[in-house]
């Protein structure tokens, strides 16, 4: 469609097209797309800004990361830790080791050395790890016993010295998120709305707060709104109306399936929009790690250090492993908004309607992040 036929369809629906519009509508064919929705825009001139904010940036579905229950044997749970150890140990290669040598090239003479091993076996004083040429005890000193803290099945290097007493760990170093690494922005404005765990049939529902979110989101629009589960165990069909569009659901464990114009995953998931990865999730999947550590937030990123969402878990397949990084992650189902930037990476937990009913809204394309609060 040539600029003449464009120009002309906006006329006859009563609209000017400014320079830069008719640059966008040129680049990408957005024409067919936009015309329906053009009552939208208040303005008789149509901006860029106008169109960008009508036309939905594709959302890209990367990794379905829920398993699917299936039988698998011990060889298939033998191939899937030999595969994850194989790549995570690609991106500790990477890393600054000491005179790295397998397991079985550890002799009485060496002294200063690193290993890459998979964790078989982790309390307060020792920590022992296995490659596949053999495994090696590694006791930990006082500086590291609260530091450190292990999961099994997840793969680090251990940076060693020898002594009469045994092999001591002096550094442990997890694949991690790369340290330097550029920061990822949406090219065009988006904005994503993430909040969760409403819990309307609760008998604890704050529904004094729920009416001033009704209020609130009456008033938003042009963003995703992404609701990370929990709403309710009954039909919420009422409340997904409420949402401006796109609205995406992750399931939490209470939930009903949704109709009508929703998108729904199963948890977790990673997803791409405008270019940035996002991983969400709905967060019952960190109940096993949290007694490890002190808040949410500190549990997401021990398990970004290790560069897999779920190491304990061993079947057939490994969908939990990070191999790609995300740009944003987002839980809900722990009740406790927290916000933190780590190496790149922004990490969101958000509230509830239980407890404080705090969420987050972020703008892809600064990376800001605003706090949303229904509180008293």
């Amino acid at each position: 469609m040539n600029k003449s036929e464009i120009i002309k369809k906006f006329l006859e629906k009563g609209y000017q097209l400014d320079p830069s519009a008719l640059d966008l509508l040129m680049e990408k064919d957005y024409v067919d797309e936009l015309l329906p929705r053009l009552t939208e825009i208040k303005s008789p001139v149509i901006t860029a800004e106008h169109i960008r904010s009508l036309v939905a940036e594709p959302l890209k579905v990367l990794k379905l990361m829920k398993p699917k229950p299936v039988k698998c044997t011990v060889d298939d749970v033998a191939k899937v830790l030999n595969t994850r150890y194989q790549q995570l140990k690609r991106m500790l290669e990477t890393k600054e080791l000491v005179d790295l040598v397998s397991i079985n090239k550890v002799t009485p003479q060496s002294r200063e050395f690193s290993v890459i091993g998979m964790v078989s076996e982790a309390c307060q004083e020792y920590v022992q790890v296995e490659d596949p040429t053999g495994e090696l005890k590694i006791f930990l000193d006082s500086s590291l016993r609260d530091v450190h803290q292990f999961f099994p099945n997840e793969v680090v290097a251990i940076k060693c010295r020898k002594s009469k007493e045994g092999i001591y760990a002096e550094e442990v170093i997890w694949p991690d998120i790369p340290l330097r690494r550029e920061v990822r922005r949406a090219t065009s404005p988006i904005k994503c709305l993430f909040i969760s765990d409403f819990h309307m049939d609760s008998p604890n529902f704050n529904r004094e707060a729920y009416e001033k979110f009704v209020k609130w989101i009456s008033t938003v629009e042009h963003v995703y709104t992404f609701v990370l589960g929990d709403v309710s165990s009954k039909e919420s069909n009422e409340f997904f109306h409420l949402l401006p569009s796109p609205k995406i659901h992750v399931m939490g464990e209470i939930d009903v399936m949704p109709k009508g114009d929703v998108k729904v995953f199963d948890s977790p998931v990673m997803l791409e929009l405008g270019g940035l990865k996002l991983l969400l999730m709905h967060g019952q999947i960190l109940e096993e790690y949290l007694k490890n550590f002190k808040s949410p937030q500190r549990t997401i990123l021990a398990l970004l250090q290790a560069r897999h969402l779920n190491p304990t878990f061993v079947g057939s397949k490994d969908p939990y492993l990070l191999d790609e990084v995300p740009d944003i992650v987002v839980a809900g189902h722990v009740h406790e908004a927290s916000m933190t930037n780590y190496r790149t990476t922004t990490v969101l937990t958000t509230g509830s309607f239980l407890t404080e009913p705090i969420y987050w809204l972020v703008d892809l394309s600064t990376r800001e992040v605003e706090r949303i609060s229904f509180s008293h």
